[in-house]
């Protein structure tokens, strides 16, 4: 599903603005000691709308697919309709702690505005980028992690962008015992279109039921130009073995002029060297 879930989509941006926010990145890489860490099962980004700041592992390529049935209705302006987005998130492990990621989406919406009604169609999210370990987990300190996507320009289809824009995270996870963990997201989005930029968060509580099942809550929101919009959502995960797991999980926003919601169903899969 789309990290920015939901149905407040927005590509942003300022290219003019991604060169000092790309530096801060590598000034991290090249000054924070990262300790390596081999995942003896998948690590991955699915249920849910938070990004783990631990990596893929060396050598291994993971895929991360899903569908989305989504609904919508907007009261201010006659809006509403429904959506289905398809999802695929390539991971591959450069070294214990750089991973390439890549991000693929597209969106088929049927959209009512007050008497008219109309199909978009296309790709809406083309992105690819790097994913940093910057420290991993010891004891009560967290494992910590950030990561720079960019969004190529999209002029076929419905869903257009401009210009070539990024997004940028900074990921913590915290396990606070074999059964329960925290996973929290900030960050920042520019698109093509707008000068604009948008502001994310995601808080996520996970708990390992046992070795194969585990269930989450989340909250996460999202703020742009004074419009702030937040949601929640939960699900279950089921890990089948160390190398596969299957998700399914649903969502709405708690906001005043804004009823939406989804459910998503997934895969993640690695193949190891």
């Amino acid at each position: 599903m789309s990290r920015e879930a939901g149905l407040y989509k927005h590509i942003i941006s300022g290219p003019e603005s991604i060169p000092k926010y790309f530096l801060i990145v590598c000034f991290l890489m090249i000054f924070f000691k990262v300790y390596p860490q081999i995942p003896e099962t998948i690590v991955s980004d699915r249920p849910g709308q938070a990004y783990s700041p631990n990596t893929a592992g060396k050598g291994i390529f993971q895929v991360q697919a899903g569908y989305d049935h989504q609904w919508f209705k907007n009261r201010k302006n006659d809006l509403k309709g429904t959506a289905g987005l398809t999802g695929v998130f390539l991971k591959f492990g450069l070294t214990e702690r750089l991973s390439l990621n890549a991000l693929a989406e597209y969106n088929k919406m049927d959209r009512q505005i007050m008497d008219s009604s109309e199909i978009l169609k296309g790709f809406q999210n083309m992105m690819a980028g790097l994913r940093i370990n910057l420290l991993t987990e010891t004891g009560s300190k967290p494992s910590i992690g950030t990561m720079v996507m960019f969004r190529t320009p999209n002029s076929s289809g419905d869903f257009t962008q401009d210009q070539l824009s990024a997004k940028i995270l900074f990921m913590l996870t915290n396990n606070f015992s074999k059964k329960l963990n925290l996973n929290v997201n900030l960050g920042i989005d520019f698109d093509g279109n707008s000068i604009i930029p948008l502001y994310q968060y995601v808080c996520n509580m996970g708990i390992n039921l046992n070795n194969s099942w585990s269930v989450f809550i989340e909250n996460y929101g999202m703020l742009k130009n004074k419009d702030f919009q937040n949601r929640w959502d939960a699900g279950v995960a089921y890990l089948v073995n160390p190398d596969m797991q299957f998700d399914l999980y649903g969502g709405k926003g708690i906001n005043k002029s804004d009823q939406d919601g989804f459910i998503s169903i997934g895969v993640s899969y690695r193949v190891k060297n």
